[in-house]
């Protein structure tokens, strides 16, 4: 054969061969479109950066019903000073609901200033954040993501930018991890709150800066992001989240808030119990690692933290703590809400609060409790701290007899439903709402109060009558941070008693329980002494707080008792509302 001959058959090959490359991308990119909720094949991101080695089992602690529980010098913790500080705070007073200390894979410390506290979600507020940051390094490894560098756009298939709003194609993920995305959407919900597409109109906003060139806390654009990850997984981010990471870890208690269209929110409304907090700072002080699997990539949970991931002080949706001790960094919500990880104190805290008073205790502990060696037993001191416990969670609760003896009925107001029948029968939402100048019923349509009064008689009772649409629903006393909850078949919406201290914490007529026809009546008593929660005779909340601000007997202006809202859905007929003014 003549060499003019053999080179044209290589190079007939290396054009077939050529070929069947390209088809292959092509086929490989068909594929892709054809089901974008298919992980990404060969992601470099995954095998290079992200990689999943098993972490070592540095504590060989895991919990199965809960935490192995230590002695708190056996882990080198004093219990002197944990119980010192907490002695001071409970004499003065203040705004926590609990403080947990988990050190060596041991629970050395577990404080509930109210008995319901243990088992009750609590409103994590921006700590959701982290978990969201959690999620994304997840969807990375899975390949569902490419990496934090991918472009935002990419999650808007179809969607051409006009000119004026080029500068988008720069931003990515990370930028939204980051808080340097450059919008400002905090300032703008309105705009984009009743969008059929919430993520996209977020995406849209302008912007007060290119992305990337400041730094812009802004719960808003996590919740792009949240919106992102969703579109990328193919399924909300409770789903995911559940099959990825709350199943995994144990936690069973847990709800996540969502907007209007669905889409839970990224940049708050997860509820979990300090226990299961707990176990999402045990996950990353162990590398990512979780019994016999590697959950989240170790190479994420260094990105994650601060420094690496971002700023000095903020990393991948993660804080520098305030505690002041070195090399800490945490999971941070308002109101106090914090999941601190001390990876070189192999420790990790947790607090719940209704507001700031008393954080600066919890970081004053931890500045002075936690040693390098183990300490001698002290067991007076042990002893005394875990009486201490015991007595501060102790709450007794009154029976609903108790409760409804102090309830004499003086006068009775029915409330008139029937104009707003068949706007709820169209789907539209009810919402009944304690107001500074009375109590407001409306619809999505009419925000027309049909109930007002000028001020209140205090005491009184409001109680509501519902009737189930469907087998698919019910209603939720869990006593979530902030109140209970109405499940109308296809998300929770929050009763709004903002500042409970304590609940019975029952879970009642829980999602799926109630069937069609069934009818259930919910009383909101408001008395000087104490606010309840009763549904179908069995009390759910109780707090004794002072549940208004008053004036002699009445509301003053812009003195509301702590607010009553309800929002019922198709699913969930208002029956019969009545506004009683008690004896």
């Amino acid at each position: 054969m003549s060499k003019k001959k053999k080179m044209l058959i290589i190079s007939v090959c290396l054009a077939v061969l050529v070929g069947l490359g390209i088809l292959t991308n092509v086929l490989l990119v068909s594929r892709e479109l054809a089901n974008p909720h298919q992980p990404i094949a060969g992601n470099p991101i995954v095998s290079a950066d992200l990689t999943m080695d098993l972490q070592p089992d540095q504590y060989n602690q895991w919990p199965d019903e809960g935490f192995p529980v230590s002695t708190p010098e056996a882990q080198g913790v004093d219990s002197s000073v944990i119980l010192k500080q907490l002695r001071r705070y409970a004499k003065k007073g203040g705004d926590l609901d609990s403080f947990l200390l988990l050190r060596n894979g041991y629970l050395v410390n577990e404080t509930y200033f109210d008995e319901n506290y243990k088992n009750t979600s609590h409103y994590q507020a921006s700590c959701t954040k982290s978990f969201l940051s959690t999620l994304v390094g997840i969807a990375i490894q899975e390949g569902y993501i490419q990496s934090v560098d991918q472009n935002v756009i990419d999650f808007f298939p179809g969607l051409t930018l006009p000119e004026e709003l080029n500068y988008k194609n720069e931003m990515t993920i990370r930028h939204l991890l980051t808080m340097t995305s450059g919008l400002a959407a905090d300032e703008k919900w309105a705009e984009f709150e009743n969008a059929e597409d919430v993520g996209r109109a977020i995406f849209l906003l302008p912007q007060e800066d290119m992305p990337g060139k400041q730094f812009r806390y802004d719960t808003g654009a996590s919740h792009l992001l949240g919106c992102v990850l969703s579109q990328a997984v193919g399924k909300s981010l409770y789903d995911y989240a559940k099959e990825k990471l709350f199943d995994p870890l144990g936690m069973t208690n847990v709800y996540w808030d969502a907007d209007k269209q669905g889409n839970n929110y990224g940049g708050h409304g997860l509820y979990l119990t300090p226990e299961d907090m707990l176990r999402f700072g045990y996950l990353y002080l162990n590398n990512g690692r979780w019994e016999d699997r590697q959950i989240l990539s170790a190479e994420w949970v260094k990105q994650a933290q601060p420094q690496l991931g971002g700023r000095k002080d903020y990393g991948f949706m993660f804080w520098v703590s305030w505690a002041n001790i070195p090399h800490n960094y945490e999971a941070n919500g308002a109101g106090d809400q914090h999941i601190i990880i001390f990876p070189e104190l192999n420790a990790v805290a947790v607090t719940t609060s209704d507001g700031t008073n008393g954080i600066q205790r919890i970081y004053d502990i931890l500045q002075r409790c936690m040693k390098k060696e183990i300490l001698p037993e002290n067991n007076e001191s042990a002893q005394a701290l875990a009486q201490f416990n015991k007595d501060a969670q102790a709450a007794p609760f009154p029976s609903v007899a108790t409760v409804m003896e102090k309830v004499k009925i003086k006068t009775e107001s029915p409330i008139d439903l029937s104009s707003l029948a068949q706007k709820q029968a169209e789907g539209e939402t009810l919402t009944v709402e304690t107001v500074a100048d009375g109590l407001k019923v409306s619809s999505d349509g009419d925000k027309s109060a049909l109930y007002t009064k000028e001020s209140y008689q205090f005491p009184l009772m409001v109680e509501l009558e519902g009737k189930a649409n469907s087998d698919n629903c019910g209603v939720d006393i869990r006593f979530l941070e902030g109140g209970a909850g109405i499940y109308d078949g296809s998300g929770y919406i929050s009763l709004g008693f903002s500042d409970f201290v304590s609940g019975a914490g029952k879970p009642f007529l829980c999602e799926g329980e109630l069937r069609q026809g069934q009818t259930f009546t919910i009383k909101w008593i408001l008395h000087p002494d104490f606010q309840a929660i009763i549904v179908d005779g069995e009390l759910c909340a109780f707090s004794e707080r002072n549940p208004y601000q008053s004036s002699g007997s009445q509301v003053q202006e812009n003195q509301a008792p702590l607010g009553l809202t309800a929002n019922w859905g198709a699913q969930i007929t208002l029956q019969k509302v009545t506004v009683s003014e008690l004896g």
